[in-house]
């Protein structure tokens, strides 16, 4: 979710370690608007605890940092850019509560509060075709593995 509207977005979330361990997130959101097509990828980094509550239930925190790249093109070309590539800065606060019906695979869910340097906006003259504040959101269900 995002001041502009919400978007669906791929995750791949990587972690490595036992309670205390490390955790990459690999992202990518597509956006479609009116002449618009805006990418958004991430890489984030950093530590999270991992707690168990019983022998099938676990309780994620991370505390990831790295960046967003933000590509957008737009239809219009006698825009005054009418394609671009921007760098930001990018920390999130990821909590993921995840059920192991088998030893191997389970389901979850996540909750990610997140801020970026700046926001990003698109306009054409006075309307806005696309936002997105430096403040978001993200909720996700989760299919879930480990090895």
């Amino acid at each position: 979710a995002r001041v502009g509207g919400t978007d669906l977005a791929a995750r791949l979330s990587v972690r490595y370690g036992s309670r205390l361990g490390a955790l990459a997130v690999l992202g990518l959101v597509p956006s479609f608007a009116d002449e618009l097509l805006v990418l958004e990828g991430q890489l984030l980094l950093g530590p999270s605890l991992r707690l168990e509550l019983n022998a099938e239930a676990e309780l994620e925190v991370g505390l990831v940092a790295g960046a967003v790249v933000h590509f957008f093109h737009l239809s219009d070309v006698a825009a005054l850019e009418p394609a671009g590539v921007r760098l930001d800065l990018a920390a999130a606060l990821p909590v993921t509560f995840a059920y192991w019906p088998a030893q191997h695979f389970g389901i979850g869910a996540r909750v990610a509060p997140g801020i970026a340097s700046q926001g990003r906006e698109h306009r054409k003259g006075e309307r806005a075709l696309w936002s997105r504040g430096s403040a978001s959101i993200e909720a996700a269900a989760m299919l879930v593995a480990r090895f």
